[in-house]
């Protein structure tokens, strides 16, 4: 609907094309890293919800599809209404409802903002908890009142405001996550450590490993200075390679970087 009354307000397809965004513009390779940012925490802990499926494949599938078309059909239909409206962004985001009303979709842009977020924030702050449960030692009750009450005080405060800082953040420093994950999964645990995942009630694990993190943050900070490739992608090869190869030398050295003990319950927090 969104992409149609664009279409309508700019007269024709080619005039909705031939639009120029208000603002400055931006390289190529800074909006892959914003596309990226939006994108890649929820593609990191995306396993809360894919443990779920019936099997990995359906789960990979499923997630992977779903992101894929709601992601591209999103950011297209936003871009279109945002470019037949014409409206100035709030600081460095772009005004979605502005551009929903002035194109005429208020009311829809109403009802995308209370249900659009209604839904997204319920998973935020169910992985959230999730996280947070697994090394924190409180009632997942008190986890949610307090996390959902940090988020409402955040977003009091103007954060979308720094709302694409913010997605240059995520998009230099959460790739790494998935780095050092598919090096543990598919490196360390098989080759190095030789001992599989264990899940379900009662499965012991560490609660910080001290080595993933730094590497993280090691990997997001190299890449926001190298001057060439895709910043994402360059994040997440460091965090690869970084893990494999320090998590490997550790383990020869028999240094310990993976510290405390939880136990999973039956509920899986």
């Amino acid at each position: 609907m969104g992409l149609f009354a664009a279409v309508q307000h700019s007269g024709s397809f080619d005039s909705l094309f031939s639009a120029q965004p208000i603002g400055d513009p931006i390289t190529l390779f800074a909006g892959i890293t914003l596309v990226v940012g939006n994108a890649a925490l929820g593609a990191v802990v995306f396993p809360d919800i894919s443990r779920y499926a019936q099997s990995p494949l359906k789960g990979g599938l499923g997630t992977s599809s779903g992101y894929f078309l709601g992601g591209l059909f999103c950011i297209v239909a936003g871009a279109a209404m945002t470019f037949a409206a014409q409206v100035p962004s709030i600081g460095s985001t772009p005004n979605i409802p502005a551009a929903m009303a002035q194109i005429g979709l208020g009311f829809f842009a109403f009802l995308i903002l209370v249900f659009a977020q209604w839904t997204t924030n319920d998973n935020n702050l169910y992985t959230g908890a999730l996280g947070m449960r697994n090394v924190v030692r409180v009632p997942k009750s008190v986890l949610v009142l307090v996390m959902g009450g940090l988020g409402i005080v955040i977003a009091l405060i103007g954060i979308q405001d720094h709302f694409v800082p913010f997605l240059n953040l995520l998009g230099a420093y959460v790739p790494p996550i998935a780095g050092v994950m598919i090096a543990d999964h598919f490196i360390i645990a098989p080759y190095v450590r030789k001992s599989g995942y264990r899940f379900g009630a009662g499965t012991e694990y560490p609660t910080v490993n001290a080595a993933a993190i730094v590497i993280v943050v090691l990997a997001g900070f190299i890449s926001t200075k190298i001057t060439f490739g895709i910043g994402p992608i360059n994040s997440t090869l460091l965090g690869f390679a970084g893990y494999a190869v320090v998590a490997s030398v550790l383990h020869a050295l028999r240094v310990p970087y993976a510290f405390g003990r939880s136990r999973e319950d039956s509920t899986g927090f």
